[in-house]
């Protein structure tokens, strides 16, 4: 399984999709800076955000298992920002407008 973070025009005209790995969470499991905790199909999980990755979208993609809320949309987005050492301010503005729009 794996969370899309590419965008959907991207998803539509390429081959590939652009995800980030998301494996089970034991108890005891710990999880690091660069990881994201999650709760889906009610199952414990950690988004793997230092292992982004492609796929083939046509061989590799399954169905829709669920959707995050926000505010777990915002840490995976921090996370990627930090992760590949990116400037957060664009992130804040686009947020804030996401923040007005609602």
């Amino acid at each position: 399984m794996g969370v899309i973070i590419s965008n959907n025009r991207q998803n539509q005209f390429s081959p590939v999709i652009i995800i980030l790995p998301l494996t089970s969470l034991k108890e005891g499991d710990k999880v690091y800076h660069f990881e994201v905790e999650t709760f889906i199909n009610n199952q414990s999980g950690k988004i793997l955000i230092d292992q982004i990755t492609t796929i083939d979208k046509v061989k590799r993609i399954g169905k829709l298992v669920g959707k995050f809320e926000e505010k777990t949309l915002v840490k995976i987005e921090r996370t990627i920002c930090y992760v590949l050492a990116l400037s957060t301010e664009a992130l804040e503005e686009e947020l804030d407008v996401r923040k007005k729009s609602f």
